[in-house]
């Protein structure tokens, strides 16, 4: 959610989460993300940075292990 981002962000002077990225090939891959606020000394934002983490691997693992532990109980 778009406004809880922006709170957390204000409040804290960042955002971690997770979400998700459309490439241009239209493909949606999950990710971890950090937003950071930058500020200068007068308090002032300056501008935003973001680490963003590919998580379908883990994504994939997690479906799996789902999958496998409906077939067997």
């Amino acid at each position: 959610n778009v406004d809880k981002v922006n709170k957390d962000i204000r409040l804290k002077g960042f955002w971690k989460g997770e979400s998700e990225i459309k490439t241009t090939s239209g493909t949606i891959i999950p990710v971890s993300q950090v937003i950071m606020e930058h500020k200068n000394q007068d308090g002032t934002t300056e501008f935003y940075s973001t680490i963003i983490r590919d998580m379908s691997e883990i994504k994939n693992a997690e479906q799996e292990l789902r999958e496998r532990e409906h077939r067997y109980k």
